[in-house]
């Protein structure tokens, strides 16, 4: 099949092509998430030309006679202790597998990222469909880390135990107040949340991950809210602030796309280490699921990811009536072992 590999833009692409890419895009989402509605144009432009500052994209398309038969993203970050690591993710049309267009792929990402420093390459796959978890599996990479994305239908929900979990989270904590923060971090409680953002991220399970302590920073998190509101979603954010010393303990945050109007996102919950075991985590969730009810009632499902090897929030979850919804799985191979394969 005589098809080209382009390195391309998005904010350079013009319409037709972005309507072409935009159809791939919608089949093989519907192929993982056959409930979910297509993205529209407006949608998928916004998404694809708001990126955060502290991250390098790529994006190449296989494309003939006008038609995109995959695509790949290459994802680096900037700053930190793990710029070492690429996230790579790439996607072959169902009519076009098993055609060599995604080692093709593969190829000109191994080409471009040689010079920028990187040693380790992070695939994700879900368990359906299975062409990813063949393709990788055949250069040799190991899965790392499993997750399950869970799902939580708020008619499920059992605002009986809600109540309960604000109510002994209240009494266990009297020294904290929560505080809600919509698509912003307010100056004066920014440093808190820096601290404890990086006591949460380097206590996540992270099992057989080649991945290094990381710091990050102030710049890169609001890197990534402005690139969150850039694509027009919203950011919830609940934490609990000590009321002496403004010393912030745990949060919970949800992401709202409006891809999907009745689906809110479930994103990171965190508690720091000297406060757990004080029902913080369960009295921040709860209050948050009865404020997301109280302002969006049309929303009929929560969807999270959560490591199996993360215990105690999967409890917290299943309590609450997240169940299975699909299976993820990441992958890590060394750059090295890509050339090797590729040769």
């Amino acid at each position: 099949m005589n098809y080209t590999i382009d390195l391309v833009d998005p904010d350079f692409m013009d319409e037709q092509l972005l309507k072409k890419y935009l159809d791939l895009f919608n089949e093989l989402q519907s192929e993982t998430y056959s409930d979910d509605p297509p993205r529209t144009y407006e949608q998928f432009v916004r998404y694809l030309r708001n990126v955060s500052d502290s991250e390098k994209v790529y994006r190449w398309l296989a494309v003939v006679k006008g038609n995109i038969l995959g695509d790949a993203c290459c994802f680096i970050n900037k700053e930190g202790e793990n710029r070492h690591i690429a996230y790579v993710n790439i996607q072959v049309g169902k009519n076009y597998r098993q055609k060599g267009i995604g080692k093709a792929l593969l190829q000109h990402v191994v080409e471009k990222i040689q010079n920028d420093g990187i040693e380790i390459i992070d695939f994700m796959t879900v368990n359906k469909p299975k062409a990813g978890s063949i393709f990788l599996h055949r250069m040799g990479a190991q899965i790392g880390q499993t997750n399950h994305i869970n799902q939580l239908e708020i008619a499920d929900l059992d605002y009986t135990l809600m109540d309960n979990w604000i109510t002994r989270g209240r009494q266990a904590n009297r020294d904290f107040q929560l505080e809600f923060w919509k698509n912003e971090y307010p100056e004066d409680r920014i440093a808190a949340y820096v601290k404890l953002y990086n006591e949460f991220w380097n206590s996540v399970p992270m099992d057989e991950l080649e991945y290094r302590w990381e710091n990050i920073s102030e710049k890169w998190l609001r890197d990534s809210l402005r690139a969150i509101l850039a694509k027009g979603w919203e950011y919830w954010l609940l934490v609990a602030r000590n009321k002496v010393n403004s010393e912030l303990a745990g949060f919970t945050t949800l992401i709202y796309t409006g891809y999907r109007r009745d689906l809110m996102n479930q994103d990171d919950t965190g508690v720091a280490e000297r406060y757990r075991n004080r029902g913080l985590g369960r009295w921040l969730k709860a209050v948050m699921i009865k404020k997301l009810i109280l302002e969006k009632p049309y929303i009929r499902i929560v969807r999270t990811e959560n490591a199996l090897s993360n215990g105690p929030m999967l409890r917290i979850n299943q309590e609450m009536g997240f169940r299975n919804y699909l299976t993820e799985e990441i992958w890590q191979i060394r750059l090295q072992a890509i050339v090797d394969y590729l040769k």
